[in-house]
């Protein structure tokens, strides 16, 4: 997790929305994001990512800032942190949460700030105040695992600018305007933070970047002056124009600064400004990294009996690759190799392993294309990279056309590369309507793994989506292969009778093939809702059903289930 504190000396800069925005687009990269509202007494980060008609009811809903400080000094530490954030934004591989300030501006909330002793917290008796923000940074890292924590800074030169801005942050993000008060401020705060180290438990100087904002878009020498004049008021011999961001002034974000998220369109960004965002966040993830995780395509999985364990795998390979350190301790250390030698393919392999066991497979791609790119010379090791990158594709992501392109390799290299490879390759050419294929490599699978249910499921599935894109259920000449599929949902069931996708999946051959037995569909489709009683299609089948034999009351009560638990879908009636 990287920290990263947005601090300005004067407000009215930007600084807030800038951060927002560096929030979305990070998100969109895949990156996941906390945010921190630092600025007690003007809080608002929270008005960037919520419709202003929705704030009032937010600001009651969730604890905050302050009350995460006052229940670590007057109470004990609390035992879980998530129920400070809101989630502003939640994809399958990403999220942006917030921590407010506060839970509502009402007297209750200012009664709190005012009782705040910062002296006290940092100086007193018991001289809480550090442990209390490095626990806040411990428990964000290890419970909600961010990518990134961002810190809305207040303005000015305070204690709690100091800790947000010196001691937590590894970077300091410096918004300043073309005016003599902003440029004396931000050189005042730039030498402290530069040099205040004492506090730091990496006694590391936090890195700083500076940005110009509200700077107009159409006099090019100007603003190069403006920029010089900023690095000769700083005065350090190490900064360079080129290291100054400039933000240009836009009309469009002035007064209203909410930012679009999900389902909005953004219209906002579609001048200069929007390549001013991107490079104020190249400042703190380089252009590779972000454009690298941003082209990784994920979708849900095709079909829902596609389970496997891959956090399992990874752990299984790590155990084979640590010797006699921890897990915890050998993520570390090859974390710290791959820092050190970036072009070694055998260590972004392992650190892909890595990031695969912890869960994050965009990460784990990134690296593997990282190495692939490099020329893998090693063919064990080529192997290697393609099969993981393959499973991740085929079972994280989604993305069959991808997993099939990685498994091709690992199949040319050695069909026999693992006990598994087989099953894998055929639920990716089930995946791609190869069902002919899929079927080829399952009956080579199941010679060797006779009581997988996996493999007979997915032959009935291979069959049965053969038949129905062929439009052939319900034709005569169909007969055996129906009663094959069924055969093999039979030992599917057999083999473990508590996967609900069995049932399912026989009751739609029962139901839609020339098997046409309406009594067993239905109890099928009974027997996958009460092992899944959250599955929306079971409930829809078993309605077409009811609502055949004229049971129109148990007909919409299903359906109404069913928009209950997917209201995008249209089942319409």
């Amino acid at each position: 997790m990287k920290t990263v504190a947005f601090y300005s000396y004067k407000g009215g800069v930007g600084r807030s929305l800038a951060l927002a925005y560096t929030a979305k687009y990070l998100a969109e990269c895949n990156f996941s994001v906390c945010i921190v509202d630092f600025d007690l007494e003007a809080p608002g980060i929270i008005h960037k990512f919520v419709p202003n008609e929705l704030i009032p009811e937010l600001d009651h809903s969730k604890l905050g800032l302050v009350d995460y400080i006052h229940t670590c000094f007057h109470e004990k530490p609390p035992k879980t942190v998530s129920e400070y954030f809101y989630t502003c934004l939640q994809t399958k591989f990403s999220f942006i949460k917030l921590m407010s300030a506060g839970r509502g501006l009402d007297g209750k909330y200012w009664s709190k700030l005012g009782r705040l002793d910062w002296l006290e917290l940092f100086t007193g008796e018991r001289n809480e105040g550090l442990f209390i923000f490095e626990l806040l940074k411990h428990q964000i890292k290890t419970e909600l695992k961010p990518d990134f924590l961002l810190l809305d800074s207040r303005a000015g030169v305070t204690i709690l600018s100091k800790v947000c801005c010196s001691i937590i942050p590894d970077a300091t993000i410096m918004f300043a305007a073309n005016s003599v008060e902003n440029f004396h401020g931000t050189r005042l705060m730039y030498r402290h933070i530069w040099s205040a180290t004492e506090y730091k438990p990496s006694e590391k100087a936090t890195d700083i970047h500076c940005v110009l904002t509200r700077i107009p878009d159409d006099d090019d020498s100007a603003k190069k002056a403006i920029v010089q004049k900023l690095v000769e008021k700083i005065g350090d011999s190490q900064l360079k124009p080129s290291d100054i961001t400039v933000i240009h002034s836009d009309k469009a974000v002035a007064y209203n600064e909410h930012i679009l998220l999900e389902g909005e369109t953004d219209t906002k960004l579609e001048s200069s400004i929007k390549g001013n965002y991107y490079s104020l966040i190249t400042k703190i993830v380089d252009a590779e990294t972000l454009e690298a995780k941003r082209k990784i395509i994920a979708s849900d999985p095709k079909y829902k009996f596609i389970e496997y364990d891959m956090r399992e795998f990874a752990e299984n390979l790590i155990n084979g690759l640590r010797g006699q350190e921890s897990i915890d301790d050998f993520i570390e250390g090859i974390t710290i190799k791959v820092e050190d030698e970036p072009a070694s393919c055998k260590n972004l392999y392992t650190l892909a392993v890595c990031k695969r066991y912890q869960d994050k497979p965009i990460d784990a791609v990134t690296y593997l294309n990282k190495a692939l790119s490099l020329g893998v010379e090693d063919n064990k090791l080529q192997v290697d990279i393609h099969y993981l990158r393959g499973l991740i594709f085929l079972y994280d992501l989604g993305n069959y056309g991808e997993a099939e392109k990685n498994l091709k390799v690992v199949g040319e290299f050695d069909e026999e590369y693992c006990l598994y490879f087989r099953y894998h390759f055929a639920t990716c050419l089930l995946c791609i309507d190869a069902f002919d294929e899929a079927m080829s490599y399952a009956n080579m699978y199941v010679v060797a793994n006779t009581a997988d249910y996996r493999v007979y499921l997915l032959k009935a599935i291979a069959i049965y989506e053969k038949l129905r894109r062929k439009k052939k259920l319900n034709r005569a000449d169909s007969n055996a292969e129906i009663n094959e599929a069924l055969l093999y949902c039979h030992e599917a069931i057999k083999q473990n009778p508590s996967k609900w996708y069995s049932y399912y999946n026989r009751g739609l051959i029962y139901r839609n093939s020339n098997a046409n037995d309406t009594e067993k569909a239905l109890e099928d489709f009974n027997k996958a809702i009460e092992l899944n009683p959250a599955y929306d299609k079971a409930y829809y089948n078993r309605g077409l059903i009811y609502e055949e034999l004229g049971d129109i009351e148990k007909a919409q009560d299903d359906f109404r289930t069913v928009a209950e638990l997917n209201f995008e879908y249209d089942y319409t009636r």
